[in-house]
């Protein structure tokens, strides 16, 4: 056999097989492709079938605590009148049956004053609180000094 006719076969054999492989390679990914975009779909519902079923138990919990605290409500009142028609049949005195605010009557003016300037200093220098404190720099410090 010749040389030139064996390089032809093992080509087109190398050929054959190469398509062969990338058909069965271009089949699974497209399998798991597949396979993927099902399980990420079933997560996303997953997730918000989750979110929707967390938001109805917060909404039932409200709803329950808003219950509650109108039943507490209610009751209070009722233990109010009863103190008061208690109260009314022990004593001469009227009580009110609603109870008074714990608002002052009268505002107390605030008196506001600057800050206190407790840093040690001389007499008639400037302290830590005026405006141009720190603001003034000697020139030896502005520009580095450079030996050549």
């Amino acid at each position: 056999m010749n040389l030139e006719v064996f390089d032809i076969i093992v080509f087109l054999t190398g050929a054959a097989l190469g398509f062969i492989v990338a058909i069965i390679a271009k089949n699974i990914s497209q399998k798991g492709a597949q396979n993927r975009a099902t399980s990420q779909g079933l997560t996303v519902n997953s997730i918000q079938q989750e979110l929707d079923r967390k938001q109805v138990m917060v909404d039932d919990y409200f709803t329950a605590t808003n219950e509650q605290l109108i039943m507490l409500e209610k009751r209070v009142s009722e233990l109010r009148k009863s103190i008061t028609t208690g109260a009314e049949h022990l004593s001469a005195t009227t009580i009110s049956a609603q109870p008074k605010s714990s608002e002052p009557d009268e505002e107390i003016p605030v008196v506001a004053q600057p800050p206190k300037d407790y840093a040690s200093k001389e007499e008639r220098s400037e302290g830590m609180l005026t405006e141009g404190y720190g603001l003034k720099t000697k020139s030896s410090e502005l520009e580095p000094t450079r030996s050549v």
